[in-house]
């Protein structure tokens, strides 16, 4: 027999799991694989939707995420990781870094 049907608590639980498997590269056969193993689902379609649910997830999460302040964000991280490298003399961190930041800003093509 298979397992109840989950409640939208632990489906939420799952998709956050999910996400986390997402991010780490699992494919989606070894998500429906695992999904059914940890949480008792006979019917893998069951897994799908917490697969949709956990993709909705990160659409949410980036919406109001507006670009001009998450390149900003990212830059001030390149930035951080910049003065790391000078600090510990890894300068190929440091070259990086500048590298990213020049890409983002758009300043890696050539000038016309």
């Amino acid at each position: 027999m298979g397992r109840e049907k989950a409640t939208k608590v632990e489906q939420r639980l799952h998709a956050q799991q999910v996400m986390e498997w997402m991010v780490q590269g699992w494919s989606r056969q070894k998500i429906r694989q695992e999904g059914c193993r940890l949480w008792g689902y006979t019917n893998e379609r069951s897994i799908d939707r917490i697969i949709k649910i956990a993709r909705e997830d990160f659409v949410a999460a980036w919406e109001g995420v507006e670009r001009k302040e998450f390149v900003c964000e990212l830059l001030e991280k390149f930035n951080h990781l910049y003065e790391r490298g000078l600090e510990q003399r890894q300068l190929a961190v440091s070259h990086a870094s500048l590298t990213a930041q020049a890409k983002l800003m758009g300043l890696d093509s050539p000038m016309r």
